[in-house]
């Protein structure tokens, strides 16, 4: 099931884990050997493939996970080898970027403990603050779900979904800019 919630400047880009309709079957399919109680969380990578303009706020990018009636947020961290990964699987298409993350050491140990009384139904969603660091076009902002466990091997597409149907314009016109202002950029 997909989940996606917004807050002003805050877009939470979320992914589920969860076999649900909005995964494509191929996806279905490779994710079916991962068991979330299990999967090694060291090797557990989540991707965004979003439009140039968009970027997540440094520092801001949290794993949001359900269990039962349980939530709990652990932080994440760009991974660079992953995003290499991530577009050799799926290469983006000009205009677009994939950024992906992990778990810190930190929020692996935290998620570890809070999944150990857990059922073994989990959804999993990657959240950022985003920013503007360039000109967002009118139209579709598009933004795709990936996910890669010890299991899968490589990235799988989780959804796609249209960030300025589901935030709104004022939402997406209220971005901040990724390069504050009066400083240089290089």
């Amino acid at each position: 099931m997909l989940e996606t919630k917004m807050r002003l400047p805050t877009l939470l880009l979320a992914l589920a884990a969860t076999a649900c309709a909005a995964i494509p079957r191929a996806s279905q399919q490779a994710l079916r050997t991962t068991d979330p109680a299990t999967t090694d969380l060291a090797a557990l990578r989540a991707a965004v493939d979003m439009p140039d303009a968009l970027r997540p706020r440094r520092s801001t990018a949290r794993l949001a996970v359900q269990l039962g009636s349980r939530t709990g947020h652990f932080a994440l961290e760009e991974d660079e080898a992953a995003s290499r990964a991530a577009q050799q699987d799926a290469p983006p298409a000009p205009g677009r970027r994939i950024v992906a993350f992990r778990l810190t050491p930190a929020a692996r140990e935290e998620m570890e403990d809070f999944r150990r009384s857990a059922a073994r139904r989990m959804t999993i969603g990657i959240a950022a603050d985003a920013c503007r660091a360039g000109p967002i076009e009118a139209g579709p902002l598009i933004i795709g779900t990936w996910l890669s466990t010890a299991q899968t091997g490589r990235f799988v597409a989780l959804a796609q979904f249209d960030l300025r149907r589901l935030a709104g314009e004022a939402a997406i016109a209220a971005l901040p800019s990724c390069v504050p202002p009066g400083t240089d950029p290089a």
